[in-house]
C-alpha cells in the first residue's frame, strides 16, 4: 500500500517524515471524525481534575470498585461523561423537581436557598432538603449521613482537599431529625462553597 495515502492519526504528522504522508487526508480524517471536539473535550477534563473517574480508578488503577459517576450516580464516570457535564445538571434539576412535587415545597423557597437564602421556619424546604439527599446517596432513609457519598459530591465542587475536609468538618453532623440534619448540612456545605468563590 502506498504510504502517501495513509491517514495519521491526531497531529502526529508533524512528528513524521513529510513525505510518507499524505497531511491533507490527515488532517481531513481529523476534522471530519471529531477528533479535535473530543480532545477539546479531554483537555477540559483534565483541566477540571476529573481525569481521575471512577472508572479509571476500578477498572485500571484497580484502587476502588465505585465505577458510577459521583454527581449524577446513573452513569459510569467516564472521561466522555465527565466533559458533558450538562448531563449532571439536568440529573440535579430532575432530582429537585422530585422533590418539590414530593414535599410540597414552593420553587421560590428552593430557589432562594440555592442562592445563599435558606429559611430555617420552611419546613416543607427542610422536608425537600432531606428528600433531595437521599436521592444523591448523601443520606438513608433513616437519616443516617453517608459521609463518603458527601466527600465524593463535595470534591466535585470544591478541588482543594484541604478545604474539602474543613467544610466535612464543619458540616457534616446529624442533628435531631432527618429533616433538620439534611437542612443544616446542606445550608452549611452550600454557603461554605458560595463563601470560598467570594473569597478566590
Amino acid at each position: 500500500m502506498d504510504g502517501k495515502r495513509l491517514c495519521m492519526h491526531g497531529q502526529i504528522i508533524q512528528e513524521v517524515e513529510h513525505h510518507t504522508v499524505d497531511s491533507s487526508l490527515a488532517w481531513k480524517w481529523l476534522t471530519h471524525a471529531n477528533l479535535k471536539i473530543e480532545t477539546e473535550a479531554l483537555v477540559t477534563a483534565c483541566q477540571e481534575q476529573a481525569i481521575a473517574t471512577n472508572y479509571m480508578k476500578a477498572e485500571i488503577m484497580k484502587s476502588g470498585n465505585d465505577l458510577k459517576c459521583r454527581l449524577c450516580r446513573t452513569c459510569n464516570e467516564t472521561i466522555h461523561h465527565s466533559a458533558l457535564m450538562e448531563q449532571h445538571e439536568e440529573k440535579v434539576k430532575k432530582l429537585s423537581e422530585e422533590c418539590i412535587s414530593e414535599s410540597g415545597v414552593t420553587k421560590e423557597a428552593v430557589e432562594k436557598a440555592w442562592n445563599g437564602e435558606f429559611d430555617e421556619g420552611d419546613d416543607k424546604l427542610k422536608e425537600h432538603m432531606f428528600c433531595f439527599a437521599k436521592k444523591m446517596g448523601s443520606m438513608s432513609e433513616e437519616g443516617k449521613i453517608n459521609e463518603e457519598a458527601v466527600k465524593k459530591v463535595l470534591s466535585e465542587l470544591v478541588k482543594d482537599e484541604g478545604e474539602v475536609s474543613a467544610i466535612m468538618d464543619k458540616c457534616v453532623a446529624e442533628k435531631d431529625s432527618p429533616k433538620d440534619t439534611a437542612f443544616e448540612m446542606s445550608k452549611c456545605i452550600h454557603l461554605s462553597i458560595l463563601r470560598a468563590g467570594a473569597d478566590a
